[in-house]
């Protein structure tokens, strides 16, 4: 509306250019280990717009995010993020790709609804350890003789996790700290080290 204001009348191959390309379609199937690690990483760091169709990647880790930028073939630059000094993030609009994304269960504003995601068993671990390289930690004493693998997310995700985790064989327990968290984020502990290991 402000370019007609001005007399000029765009086309719509105009109006639709974007100064990058990315594979709208990447996440369409999770069917390759890459594809359910990037998932897990983008359930705990990324963001899907709720009002427009942009999605968000936000890390510490500049490796992993030129990792993200290849595999999804996002041609844009990663950005430094002005309310992190570390952080960077790398952020692009698709509508199809934030479809996918939700019907995955990265939804908008997750942090307290997050679900786990309903994906072929070959890939659990793949997404597990996306998820954990975002929200996860690795406690050990300085004896070795104590550990604590942990798990952030709301109870939702939390305790599907530990029921899937059961199956596999593994013992967990699912813990909320009302002091230091709301009822509805909890973590996931792990505290034997064989289990761990």
């Amino acid at each position: 509306s402000i370019i007609r204001s001005f007399g000029i009348n765009p086309s719509s191959k105009n109006c639709f250019r974007v100064p990058y390309r990315v594979n709208h379609s990447y996440f369409s199937k999770i069917d390759s280990h890459e594809k359910a690690y990037l998932l897990g990483v983008l359930f705990a760091d990324g963001c899907v717009m709720r009002k427009s169709n942009q999605i968000h990647l936000i890390s510490n880790d500049y490796d992993l995010l030129e990792f993200f930028k290849e595999k999804v073939g996002f041609t844009g630059d990663i950005q430094k993020n002005p309310l992190h000094k570390r952080a960077k993030f790398v952020a692009f609009s698709s509508i199809d790709m934030k479809k996918d994304l939700v019907k995955l269960g990265c939804v908008p504003s997750k942090s307290l609804i997050l679900e786990f995601p309903n994906i072929d068993d070959d890939f659990f671990w793949s997404f597990l350890l996306g998820y954990f390289d975002g929200d996860g930690s690795l406690w050990v004493s300085r004896d070795k003789k104590a550990a604590h693998f942990k798990i952030m997310s709301c109870t939702l995700f939390c305790n599907k996790l530990r029921e899937i985790l059961a199956g596999k064989g593994f013992v967990s327990e699912v813990r909320n700290d009302p002091k230091t968290h709301k009822k509805e984020t909890s973590y996931i502990r792990i505290s034997s080290k064989k289990t761990i290991s």
